[in-house]
């Protein structure tokens, strides 16, 4: 970064983080706060961003919708950029601070694309959700990848009616369909779309290993050591609320025309990371919301599973993202979406200090990204799966 004196500087800095708006550089150590979110669920990338100004912001660049914003993350000076990404801001809030000599100004902001929000009006014939993703990720300026090779089966006839291309996106998703499985879209801070599905990601073979260790969460010396070290970590579970709305089971009702009133249901289980589901076992298979739709035909307007796909894609993301383990580790670490991770968390009883109920696969389901006031870089996985491994008394007790 350039040593040259800019506009509004404040003194001192302790990591290595630039920001470029509107072709101007603002200096890292003016950051109060930077947060980076990208989740599987989130289609974009997203910046919460806080700093502090003496009046060059508001004054002299002046701040304007889908003004864009360049951050680039680094270890120090000489190292290359492990995070680089092009923002357009948002809305924004200027809070004054100290008498008027100083302001504090939030600024959210979605990850750069060229044709997301433009409201639109059309139709596509005979489009899988691939094809008409494909077209999407076109239109954004963002490369379409679908590693995995997912193959869905979801022909039919797709309506973007006064709807812009992120909520078309939702409108896609919803009605996707995969064999026994569910069809996610999302970019990456890397500047993709990423077409795949969440059991063909739960079944990958590679993965890797996160060790609880404080002593290791500085830059790693070794370049042999392929260990992810963190040294915090906390649990969300939702699954109560999940096995109220949908984990026990989904059905939907409509009219087809040529065999009357139909029911399409699910209420199975689906590939796991370990051997206890969260699955309400006492009431499973019972149906707790009904979904009521109108008339189906065969005019290549739907596709065969059109029912079946919007209550399965949301039985089966409610299902694996109702729990959270989320970790701090460190930001040498290249980690990606979906990454699959064999974490060891770990025990208070144990006397192998493992915690073997919460230890074991995950795949990452969000990242998050923060730089502070004090020059602090935080990178925190959120991790899921659907369901825990059985405790060592379960399974002595089932013998």
């Amino acid at each position: 970064m350039s040593t040259q004196a800019i506009i509004g500087q404040l003194p001192a800095q302790q990591f290595f983080c630039t920001l470029n708006f509107k072709g101007q550089q603002i200096d890292a150590s003016n950051i109060i706060s930077l947060t980076i979110r990208e989740h599987v669920l989130d289609i974009l990338p997203r910046i919460d961003l806080t700093i502090a100004d003496l009046g060059h912001m508001i004054e002299t660049l002046t701040i304007e919708d889908d003004d864009i914003l360049t951050v680039s993350i680094a270890k120090d000076s000489e190292s290359k950029a492990f995070l680089t990404c092009d923002f357009a801001m948002g809305d924004y809030e200027v809070q004054v601070q100290g008498s008027n000599q100083m302001l504090h100004i939030n600024m959210p902001g979605n990850l750069m694309d060229t044709d997301m929000f433009k409201i639109k009006t059309r139709a596509f014939k005979n489009k899988s959700s691939q094809d008409m993703l494909k077209v999407i990720a076109q239109e954004t300026g963002l490369p379409f990848t679908n590693p995995l090779k997912v193959i869905p089966s979801d022909q039919m006839t797709w309506y973007q009616c006064t709807q812009n291309n992120y909520g078309f996106i939702k409108h896609i998703l919803k009605r996707a369909y995969v064999f026994n499985d569910v069809v996610l879209f999302y970019a990456t801070t890397q500047n993709k779309f990423v077409y795949t599905s969440l059991n063909k990601e739960i079944t990958k073979l590679n993965y890797k290993n996160a060790v609880y260790n404080v002593e290791q969460t500085e830059i790693k010396t070794d370049d042999n050591d392929q260990n992810i070290y963190y040294n915090s970590f906390d649990i969300v579970n939702l699954s109560a609320l999940f096995n109220n709305v949908s984990s026990i089971g989904l059905q939907a009702s409509y009219f087809d025309a040529k065999l009357g009133s139909q029911k399409a249901m699910v209420n199975f289980p689906f590939k796991l990371l370990t051997n206890s589901s969260f699955i309400n076992k006492d009431n499973f298979g019972d149906i707790v919301y009904d979904h009521y739709y109108g008339t189906y035909n065969n005019l290549n307007l739907y596709s065969e599973k059109y029912f079946e796909s919007e209550i399965r894609n949301k039985y089966l993301i409610n299902n694996f993202f109702a729990n959270s383990v989320a970790i701090q580790i460190n930001a040498d670490n290249q980690v990606q979406l979906f990454d699959k991770i064999n974490v060891a968390i770990p025990s208070i009883v144990s006397s192998n200090n493992q915690n073997n109920v919460m230890s074991g696969m995950y795949l990452v389901g969000g990242i998050v990204h923060h730089v502070s006031l004090n020059g602090i870089y935080k990178k925190t996985l959120l991790l899921n799966r659907n369901g825990n491994n059985a405790s060592t008394f379960r399974e002595s007790s089932n013998k």
